[in-house]
């Protein structure tokens, strides 16, 4: 038996209260192009006015059902074919694990985790831009001179 996750979610700024509806798979970006709250980066000069959105944190939200016979499977996993790419994953409010490189899968046993009607995920993705500054200070990695020094820290 499979069960997609994929479709609505919800996503907002993750020092903010305001929600705006999303599509997953699907990347913040697009879901703040299709909210109006940002215009296209890829059009004109528009990506310098939004490189607000990559210093901050995001956080997208679920809820879903579980039946009582989808509960009687011996083993129940979460797939994430990408995570991209620093994140906390989080099943009815408990940590269920950690994302920290976009170019693997992720497979979670959650059998245990989950109960019979609604269950959320949550999952919460930090600024690559100021985990990479944090990271660059202490670990130093050759200058870059088209981009942000030390993103070869991250597998993004």
């Amino acid at each position: 038996m499979k069960k997609e996750l994929t479709g609505k979610w919800l996503l907002r700024q993750l020092d903010k209260d305001e929600w705006i509806d999303a599509i997953v798979p699907g990347c913040n970006y697009t879901d703040l192009m299709n909210a109006g709250k940002i215009e296209d980066p890829f059009i004109s000069m528009n990506e310098k006015d939004a490189y607000w959105v990559a210093e901050k944190d995001w956080e997208y939200k679920k809820t879903f059902e579980v039946t009582e016979k989808e509960l009687q499977n011996q083993k129940i996993f979460l797939n994430f074919d990408m995570l991209d790419t620093i994140c906390d994953i989080y099943l009815n409010d408990e940590l269920l694990g950690k994302g920290e490189n976009c170019h693997i899968k992720y497979t979670f046993d959650v059998k245990d985790m989950l109960k019979e009607g609604e269950n959320d995920i949550r999952i919460v993705f930090y600024s690559p831009v100021n985990y990479v500054k944090e990271r660059y200070e202490n670990e130093k990695t050759p200058p870059n001179c088209n981009g942000q020094n030390g993103i070869i820290i991250m597998r993004k």
